[in-house]
């Protein structure tokens, strides 16, 4: 792409089936004196402030980002999008430099045509929302610089969900949200699972959410590598990360299975619908007690709406979910009043699922249903 040195704004995603993007500009692999990329947009929209990335932007499968990158003083010079991501990420093998560690080439040959007077990210106090003809503030759910829920927002409901990956001989089988495939039947006999609710299509569901509710997911990673989690007709914000003692709950998790081994597909060991000693549904051991270190608060560039979070390997990744449209203040969404300009409850219903196409392709995807 030939580029003129000024700023240009551009909106990525990340449209690998499973590959990760860790992307950076530069003259080359070992080059540290690029052109920054900030960030002012996320999966949702718009962030309140622009935010220099330290580096590089992270995108996994199915994640957006809105950038601005400035050529100026790079004029006669060609750039490289380069992306240094492992496969799978974050433990695979590095990409090849010569292939798949290089995304497109930026020629900064054109003239400038007159003076930049586009957004400049970099200004001292520039801000996205919340200024003169700038679109309202992000309602918080969360206080992102400290990773804690927003004062004012209640939490109807506290879920914990697994990520598991069913190995087999020549290596895994299948991942799974929650052990359970996407029938809600049990793989061994074909059972409905005890407390799942049917939809009328033949698949049993577990998670039932109130329109105007909020709720508190705690996605438990216990596989080997990251997974970008996606939530169907809601936008959400991310809480916080936590490191666990992935083999000690393994182990807990196992011997809450009928006959103390874990049985692949059969949902979860415990009923889902009776809160553990951390309140939490899901039909899972507490994870409390097997946390590690304290939380790490979102990424910078992570601080907006997202629909799509990458959950890793190890860690507990907890996200803050409104059943409700964007932009509607927190207080207002009430059970019972239809916040949105259509019944959600009627109609197939949604899904939340791993976006690696591989994966939710091969069972890691579970409908869900709003209710009233």
């Amino acid at each position: 792409m030939s580029v003129e040195p000024r700023r240009y704004r551009f909106r990525i995603l990340n449209f690998c089936n499973a590959r990760f993007l860790e992307l950076k500009v530069a003259r080359s692999s070992a080059d540290t004196h690029g052109p920054a990329i900030w960030q002012i947009g996320t999966d949702g929209g718009l962030l309140d402030r622009p935010v220099r990335l330290s580096g590089s932007l992270l995108l996994a499968p199915a994640e957006r980002a809105d950038i601005i990158i400035d050529f100026a003083g790079f004029s006669d010079q060609s750039l490289l999008l380069l992306n240094s991501a492992n496969a799978p990420y974050p433990d695979g093998d590095p990409p090849d430099p010569k292939t798949n560690g290089r995304v497109m080439q930026f020629r900064v040959d054109l003239r400038r045509q007159g003076k930049d007077t586009s957004f400049d990210p970099a200004a001292r106090g520039a801000s996205l929302r919340g200024g003169q003809d700038q679109p309202p503030a992000i309602v918080r759910l969360t206080k992102p610089e400290k990773g804690e829920i927003a004062q004012g927002v209640t939490i109807s409901r506290r879920r914990q969900l697994i990520l598991v990956e069913v190995e087999g001989d020549g290596g895994p089988l299948e991942v799974l949200v929650n052990n359970t495939k996407w029938d809600g039947r049990r793989e061994n006999n074909g059972d409905p699972i005890n407390g799942f609710k049917p939809d009328g299509r033949g698949n049993w569901v577990s998670e039932l959410p109130q329109i105007g509710s909020t709720e508190l997911w705690e996605i438990i990673n216990l596989t080997e590598d990251a997974h970008p989690m996606h939530l169907h007709l809601v936008q959400f914000q991310l809480l916080n990360r936590q490191k666990i003692d992935a083999d000690g709950y393994k182990s807990a998790y196992s011997a809450a299975f009928p006959g103390n081994n874990f049985t692949a597909g059969y949902g979860p060991p415990q009923d889902y619908n009776t809160p553990n000693s951390d309140f939490a549904v899901g039909g899972n051991p507490a994870v409390s007690r097997f946390l590690q270190g304290p939380s790490r608060s979102p990424d910078p560039g992570e601080q907006g709406w997202k629909d799509t979070i990458r959950s890793f390997p190890g860690e507990v990744t907890r996200i803050v979910v409104r059943w409700a449209p964007l932009g509607v203040p927190v207080h207002s969404a009430k059970a019972g009043v239809n916040l949105y300009p259509f019944d959600p409850t009627v109609g197939p219903g949604y899904v939340w699922h791993c976006h690696i196409l591989d994966h939710e392709d091969n069972d890691m995807m579970r409908p869900y249903s709003p209710t009233w």
